[in-house]
């Protein structure tokens, strides 16, 4: 006699699920872990302009007013850049709060589904032991009863 659990499809069916919304999950969180790493260089790239702005102030020269103005329209630019950035960011993060959600659920669910499982295989083994009780004590019964027939 062999185990078979009845929703062994819908175990398979609920694995692949959860396999996927891993695989989308990570995909999301790959994405935002890219895009905070570009705004950690735009930060870094606003910092270092801060610091050329400064030594060029502090340096003069024929050219320093030019530089500075330009300096500070890359401040401005990336300042632009950033808040865009930031929004892009946001939108990320809700997307992966989404498919957090989707893999906490759908791991809930094959979780609910491999329990089943288990209850049913215990209670299978259960019902091989009662049998195999059983047959012992019908042999057990049989060799008593031939003893005394004799």
């Amino acid at each position: 006699m062999r185990f078979r659990f009845r929703l062994q499809k819908l175990l398979e069916a609920r694995k692949i699920t959860q396999d996927l919304a891993q695989k989308d999950f990570q995909l999301e969180l790959s994405a935002l872990q890219t895009l905070n790493e570009k705004l950690r260089l735009m930060d870094q790239e606003r910092s270092e302009s801060f610091l050329r702005s400064g030594l060029l102030q502090e340096q003069g020269g024929p050219d320093a007013g030019r530089a500075l103005h330009e300096i500070h329209e890359f401040q401005e630019g990336l300042a632009q850049r950033r808040v865009f950035h930031l929004e892009k960011i946001k939108q990320a993060e809700e997307l992966v709060e989404k498919k957090r959600e989707i893999l906490r659920q759908s791991t809930i669910e094959y979780r609910i589904i491999v329990k089943l499982r288990e209850k049913d295989f215990q209670k299978f083994q259960q019902e091989l032991a009662n049998s195999a009780q059983k047959e012992s004590d019908e042999i057990a019964t049989l060799r008593f009863a031939h003893k005394d027939v004799k």
